[in-house]
């Protein structure tokens, strides 16, 4: 069995800017993007935002302007999906390496901090 790649046509919304060293995860039949830096090594001011690449029927963009705190800008972070939220760690700010843990809750996209111990 062959297997192709294939360019999608995204048909609705505001594709991010270009960047390299982000995160994305699936959630459902949505595909979420956070952080990543620039074409010339710039932290983006957009890269605290969420973008959702929706997928089930046609394939739209959309920037999901999340309430509460957002994480400082970062790239080289992970993110993973845990129950309904989205946990990141670590990463590289305009200030160097982090060990932050920060939780997105997918339903209400609120920011949080937890306290880790």
């Amino acid at each position: 069995m062959a297997t192709a790649w294939a360019q999608l046509k995204i048909t609705h919304g505001r594709s991010p800017l270009p960047r390299w060293g982000h995160c994305a995860v699936r959630v459902d039949q949505k595909v979420l993007v956070f952080g990543g830096m620039s074409r010339n090594e710039a932290l983006y001011d957009d890269l605290s935002e969420i973008y959702t690449l929706q997928t089930g029927g046609f394939m739209s963009w959309s920037d999901a302007r999340a309430l509460g705190k957002a994480p400082p800008p970062r790239c080289l972070c992970t993110m993973s999906p845990v129950e309904k939220r989205l946990i990141v760690i670590g990463g590289l700010t305009c200030t160097g390496a982090v060990d932050e843990v920060w939780s997105l809750n997918v339903a209400t996209k609120s920011w949080s901090k937890p306290r880790v111990t």
